[in-house]
């Protein structure tokens, strides 16, 4: 680090005059462990990554995340005079537990003042420390059809009819989660009807994003369109591409590239493209 000029944390200086960096960790002042439902305590190995995450609710800006060691022990900070989403976050794989999200408020000198889950439940607490549990996924299953390791997106929106006219007006994004490896995904979403649309990785070549309609009631999961159930499980398969082709760079194929399309809109019927909207 013999070339390093400055370094600071929070405006002060944190470099050493032989070059080295020396950083005092904080103290959190939310500290817990990751139980699952019955509250066992759950903890990350070498290849199982369990955390907790947090977000300003009020600026969606990230504040940060806290890894849980192998006994489920996690700590954060947070800052003072803030409305915070704290998420339990299971392993991106993971089709046992699926994300929680807590509602964490802290006053004027950063105590925490409530912690209560989506209903407003408070959150459990033993000598101090927060015990904050997993999800238990309630819409499970997996997209098949791809000759690889998967590396997906599953978007889970809920269709909007302001007018009540029958017709679905738009849909509000709900929740997501990743799909990987073999195709699975797990996560937990309220009763209702739902639009799922899964969306395959940049690196997942010759198949195209897939659709469907799930009704959830309790434990009960029923398929309304472009899936099948299977105790429980939804099976959706992957689309075929009708656009497929290779980008090139020079005299060979490109090693990263994006392509957008747009559809044109001619908004006043005059025969002209107005505008072009992104699909």
């Amino acid at each position: 680090n013999s070339g390093l000029s400055a370094a600071s944390v929070d405006g002060t200086s944190v470099l050493n005059s032989d070059g080295t960096i020396t950083v005092t960790a904080g103290t959190p002042n939310l500290t817990g462990v990751l139980v699952d439902g019955q509250g066992n305590a759950v903890g990350s190995t070498r290849s199982a990554w369990f955390g907790v995450c947090a977000h300003n609710k009020l600026t969606w800006s990230h504040v940060g995340c806290s890894g849980a060691d192998g006994d489920g022990n996690f700590g954060l900070s947070l800052p003072a005079d803030g409305t915070y989403t704290v998420s339990a976050d299971p392993p991106w794989n993971s089709t046992t537990y699926s994300r929680k999200d807590y509602t964490v408020v802290t006053d004027s000198s950063a105590a925490i003042t409530s912690c209560q889950d989506a209903n407003s439940t408070a959150c459990t607490t033993s000598n101090g420390v927060y015990q904050l549990a997993l999800g238990s996924p309630n819409l499970i299953g997996s997209v098949t059809g791809y000759d690889g390791s998967t590396d997906g997106h599953l978007d889970v929106m809920q269709g909007q009819d302001p007018d009540s006219d029958g017709t679905i007006d738009w849909y509000n994004w709900v929740s997501g989660g990743h799909i990987g490896g073999a195709g699975t995904f797990a996560l937990t979403v309220d009763d209702g009807t739902y639009k799922l649309k899964a969306n395959p990785g940049w690196s997942m070549s010759g198949v195209s994003a897939a659709e469907a309609s799930v009704t959830i009631s309790g434990s009960s999961v029923t398929c309304n369109s472009g899936c099948t159930v299977t105790d429980g499980s939804v099976a959706m398969a992957w689309g075929t591409p009708n656009l497929a082709g290779t980008v090139t760079a020079g005299s060979s194929n490109a090693s990263e590239g994006h392509i957008e399309i747009k559809l044109g809109v001619d908004e006043d019927s005059d025969g002209s493209i107005d505008y072009y909207r992104w699909q």
